[in-house]
């Protein structure tokens, strides 16, 4: 993982006393439900998805080939 600023210029920064941002860029889950009935199912034509979320639920997904 790639931190930025280096080493060297965030401590000039934090030693003469000033804030500075720091910073890393990170993958995010890209993931939907969507997308991934589309992967289970190598995107068939004939696909049917059945979505139930409640509050105090897990989200519950059934997918129909």
């Amino acid at each position: 993982m790639e931190i930025t600023p280096n080493l060297d210029s965030f401590s000039k920064v934090y030693n003469s006393g000033k804030n500075y941002l720091v910073y890393t860029r990170l993958a995010a889950d890209l993931d939907t439900t969507v997308s991934l009935m589309l992967k289970l199912t190598e995107a068939k034509k004939k696909i049917v998805l059945c979505w139930r979320v409640s509050q105090v639920e897990i989200p519950k997904v059934a997918i129909q080939l």
